[in-house]
C-alpha cells in the first residue's frame, strides 16, 4: 500500500515514482493520493501528498497557507523565509508561480503591510553576505541596535520589528553568531523582538526540536509535525531528534505515539525511524 511504500523511500525515489506514474497513467500521483484519501483524516492526506512533492512544492504550499485566508500565519512564513537559503527560496518561488499562478512577492504584498511586509520582501531575496571575516565591532553595533529596538517595543509579544530578521538574512552566518553572542551578554533572549530569529541562529536543531514538541504536545498542529519531519528527513532530522530527547527527556517517538493516530502515526514513526 501507499503507507508501506512511500515513507520508506528517499525523496528522489518518491519523485521518480511520481514521474513514472505520470508517464504511465497520464495522471498526477499527488492528486490521485489526495482523492484516494479524501475520506481519511486530514493529517494522513497531508502527510502522504507531502511525500510526493518536491521540497520547493512543500515550501510553496506552506507559504500559500500562511498568506491566504484570515490573517497571516507569521510563524510559518518566517520559518520559510529565515531557514531557507537563496537557492531554496528561488526554487520555492518557482514552484509557487507554477502551482498558484501568482508570484510569492505579490502574495506577500496582498496579505501583509508596513514594516513587516518590507522585511518579508527583503528576506525573499535571500541575499547574504558571503564574507568569511567576522567584524566584532559591527557585531557590537548590531547587537546594540537590536537591543534598543527591543526596549522601544517592550512587552509587545507580537511585535514584528524587522531588525533581527534582516540581520539573519543580510549577514554571513559567522557574523550573525558573533552578533548573537554580543546580544546575549546584555539582554535576555526572552525579550528578543523576534524570538524565531534568535532561536534559529542560536541552534537550528533546538529551533526545530521545539517546533516538533509544540506540534505533538502544545499549540501547533499535525501539519507542523509533518512539515518539519518531511522537510528535515534527509538533512538533520537525527540531530533534531537527539536535541528533542535532550530537552524533553524522552524521544519524539514517544510523543508521536501519544499524539497521532492510525496510519498517520505509522507514517510519522517510519519517517522518524522510531519503533
Amino acid at each position: 500500500t501507499l503507507m508501506d511504500i512511500l515513507p520508506k523511500r528517499s525523496l528522489d525515489q518518491r519523485l521518480k515514482i511520481r514521474e513514472d506514474y505520470q508517464a504511465k497513467y497520464k495522471k498526477d500521483l499527488k492528486d490521485d493520493i489526495g482523492r484516494k484519501l479524501n475520506s481519511h483524516p486530514g493529517p494522513l492526506k497531508h502527510a502522504m501528498t507531502s511525500l510526493v512533492m518536491s521540497q520547493g512544492e512543500n515550501d510553496a504550499h506552506t507559504v500559500r497557507q500562511a498568506v491566504k485566508g484570515f490573517g497571516t500565519n507569521e510563524a510559518d512564513l518566517n520559518e520559510i523565509l529565515i531557514t531557507k537559503n537563496k537557492q531554496e527560496l528561488n526554487t520555492m518561488q518557482a514552484a509557487y508561480d507554477k502551482d498558484y499562478d501568482e508570484s510569492v512577492e505579490d502574495a506577500i504584498k496582498g496579505d501583509t503591510s508596513g514594516g513587516y511586509q518590507k522585511v518579508c520582501l527583503d528576506l525573499l531575496k535571500g541575499d547574504r553576505d558571503q564574507g568569511s571575516k567576522v567584524d566584532n565591532d559591527q557585531a557590537k553595533r548590531d547587537a546594540q541596535n537590536i537591543h534598543q529596538s527591543n526596549e522601544s517595543n517592550n512587552n509587545n509579544s507580537n511585535n514584528t520589528d524587522g531588525k533581527p530578521i534582516k540581520l539573519a538574512r543580510s549577514s554571513d552566518t559567522r557574523q550573525c553568531f558573533s552578533t548573537l553572542s554580543e546580544y546575549k551578554q546584555h539582554s535576555s533572549l526572552g525579550v528578543m523582538c523576534n524570538p524565531i530569529v534568535v532561536k534559529y541562529l542560536d541552534s537550528p536543531s533546538s529551533f526545530f526540536a521545539e517546533k516538533l514538541n509544540q506540534s505533538v504536545t502544545g499549540s501547533l498542529h499535525d501539519k507542523d509535525l509533518t512539515r518539519v519531519v518531511v522537510s528535515r528527513h534527509e538533512t538533520d532530522l537525527n540531530i533534531i531528534k537527539s536535541e528533542y530527547e535532550r530537552i524533553n527527556g524522552h524521544t519524539i517517538g514517544a510523543d508521536v505515539k501519544g499524539k497521532c493516530k492510525g496510519d498517520h502515526k505509522a507514517v510519522m514513526l517510519t519517517l522518524l525511524n522510531e519503533p
